[in-house]
């Protein structure tokens, strides 16, 4: 199982959430954030933030194509 908590993980999974809407036709916003030394985790902590909304793209994010 992949560990999506530290960096290479939260970088993919970033990705993957970016190419999963993008399919379709939303452009959501996404960043990697370092948030420090976690002592439960006994590692520095990496978090994906969003702009998604309760797990949707808000409708600003749809990707407005131009007529045929």
């Amino acid at each position: 199982m992949m560990d999506l908590a530290n960096r290479d993980g939260a970088i993919k999974l970033r990705d993957h959430l970016i190419a999963y809407w993008l399919e379709r036709g939303y452009e959501i916003e996404a960043e990697v954030i370092e948030m420090g030394f976690t002592p439960a985790m006994r590692s520095v902590r990496w978090d994906v933030r969003t702009n998604l909304v309760n797990g949707r793209p808000p409708a600003s994010a749809r990707i407005r194509r131009a007529a045929a």
